[in-house]
Order: C-alpha cells, then structure tokens, then sequence
C-alpha cells in the first residue's frame, strides 16, 4: 500500500541548447491535469521544469514547492535542468509523465546533485470526510535508513519507509498532533515533530529531507496541498 508514485533517474549535462519561453498556466480545477514540484536535493543548483519543450516552473530552489500549473493531459515529456539552461540541455530529459485529465501530480526532485532522481506523485486533493485530514509521507533524506513516522506516544503511523518511498493517503482526525521520526525498530528517536495542526479537511504531505550526517539537517516539511 505504500508505493503511490513512480522514480525516474536524472542526469545533468553541462551542454546547453535553446531556452524556452513560460507558459503562465494559474491553477485551478477542471479537465486538464495540474502539476506541481518540491526540489528536495540538498546539494542541488537552483532548476527549471519543462513540459514538453516549456518551461513550466523557474529558478525553483531547495524546501520549494510551487503551486499547481495547469499542463496538457496525456503522456508528456518532463525535463528538470539547471536553472537559465534551456528545455534542451543535453541529458537533462527525465522520461515521460501521464497527465491524465482532471488530476493532481506532484514531481519531488531529490537525492544528491550527481545522481538526481525524480519521484512522481499521483495526488489525491478531494476533501476528507467531515472531521477528518488526509496525510502522506515521503522519504526524502539520501543518507537516513528506513524510517517510522510515529506519534510521539510511540504510535505508528507510517512504518518502515527507505529513501525514495511514498505512502498512500491515511485519514486521521482534524487536530493537533505531535510527531516522531524515529528508526525502523522504534529505538532511536531522529527528529520530533512537535505542534502539527491538521485542519479539517486539509490533505497534507509530510517530507522527509535533509542529511543525518551532515548539512543541511534532517527536517520534516509539511506541504497542504488542497489549496
């Protein structure tokens, strides 16, 4: 149940080719598909996203995450290069994302800089029954063993989780919540996240990032994605 999302490897190439202009799309429902991203690599340049050969989403920056763009529905070229690089930076070409009409798809950009990946996320934006919130969890931290996400009273939430894995959606009641995240078998307490308020139906992504060992630290951020 845990795997909702796909991985695609990504290589920067130094060469550049011709640059794009910027689609302007503004969020919003509807039949056409949305996208957004979350740049998690923590030694990373600042990136461009191209659909096709445009350029959706510019100068994205570590812990970003944009709002959704509209895109075109169907499979699709996705492209992150070096920000200023032009759609048509050699080896910068990720592989083909379905868009298929009326959906939310999140692509997260992590790992370190020399072996970039992609991890494309299907979303699911719909509100939670009254009372309620929907979460997920990401492993985004490339140096971190499997994790568990945890209450603080040691309830498990989201268990056994390595890099590049995503949850599937679990509701939980509106409220505030604090969090742990904590080793596989419970015993090392990693980082806690203190004072999450849920709201009543808000969907939300928790993002594992940063380093264990090293700068910049581990850290959760939390994106509300109904929005």
């Amino acid at each position: 149940m845990r795997r909702s999302a796909t991985i695609l490897a990504l290589v920067f190439s130094a060469a550049v080719l011709s640059s794009c202009d910027g689609l302007g799309f503004g969020p919003g429902f509807g039949s056409a598909a949305r996208l957004s991203i979350v740049y998690l690599s923590p030694d990373g340049p600042l990136v461009d996203l191209c659909v096709g050969d445009e350029e959706l989403f510019t100068d994205v920056g570590y812990e970003d995450a944009t709002e959704y763009r509209e895109v075109d529905t169907g499979a699709l070229p996705v492209r992150v290069v070096p920000a200023g690089a032009g759609c048509g930076a050699i080896g910068a070409v990720s592989g083909d994302v379905d868009f298929p009409s009326g959906t939310d798809t999140t692509i997260v950009v992590l790992d370190f800089h020399d072996d970039l990946k992609l991890l494309v996320l299907d979303d699911d934006n719909s509100t939670p029954p009254e009372g309620t919130a929907r979460i997920r969890f990401v492993h985004a931290s490339p140096d971190t063993t499997v994790v568990d996400l945890t209450l603080s009273d040691g309830t498990l939430v989201f268990d056994d989780f390595a890099f590049t894995e995503a949850a599937e959606y679990l509701e939980v009641d509106a409220g505030t919540y604090d969090f742990d995240v904590r080793n596989a078998a419970g015993t090392t307490l990693f980082l806690p996240v203190d004072g999450v308020m849920l709201e009543d139906g808000g969907v939300y992504t928790f993002y594992l990032i940063g380093l264990l060992a090293g700068a910049p630290d581990l850290d959760v951020i939390i994106t509300q994605d109904n929005f």
